[in-house]
C-alpha cells in the first residue's frame, strides 16, 4: 500500500491544491501557494457565514411551514432550474417540491435564498 503524507496546516493544503495548477519546480509555485491559501481562508469564512445565517433563518422557515402539512410557497422559488411551489418540514432540512411527489432537501444557501424571497414579499410579517 502506498504511503501518504498527511497535511498539517493550511499551507500544506494550499500547496497540494497549487500542485493542480503549477509544478513545484516552477519559480512562481510559492505565488500559487499563497493565492490558494487566501482562497481556502476566504472559502472557510464564507462557509462559516452561510452556516450561521442558515441557523438564523431555519427556525423562521420551520415556523412558516404549517405544522405537519405541505405549505404552498407563495413566491417564485427556483432551485436547480426548477420552480418549487411547496415546502414541508422533514427532520432537519426543509424539503421543497414542484409536484407534491418528488421532494428535495433545502440546504443552507437555498434556505437563505428562500428566506430572503419570503421576507421581500412580506410573507413573514405575521410570523412570531
Amino acid at each position: 500500500m502506498k504511503k501518504v503524507t498527511l497535511m498539517k496546516s493550511i499551507k500544506d493544503l494550499a500547496a497540494k491544491k497549487a500542485e493542480e495548477f503549477c509544478e513545484k519546480s516552477k519559480p512562481y509555485f510559492q505565488t500559487f501557494v499563497a493565492g490558494m491559501e487566501k482562497m481556502i481562508v476566504d472559502d472557510l469564512i464564507e462557509d462559516a457565514i452561510t452556516h450561521e445565517n442558515a441557523e438564523l433563518v431555519r427556525p423562521i422557515i420551520r415556523t412558516f411551514v404549517k405544522k405537519d402539512e405541505i405549505t404552498p410557497i407563495p413566491v417564485p422559488f427556483e432551485k436547480d432550474g426548477i420552480i418549487y411551489t411547496q415546502i414541508k418540514k422533514n427532520s432537519y432540512w426543509p424539503q421543497v417540491s414542484n409536484d407534491g411527489e418528488h421532494w428535495r432537501d433545502l440546504f443552507e444557501k437555498d434556505q437563505i435564498r428562500l428566506y430572503e424571497a419570503l421576507e421581500a414579499a412580506g410573507c413573514l410579517d405575521n410570523i412570531e
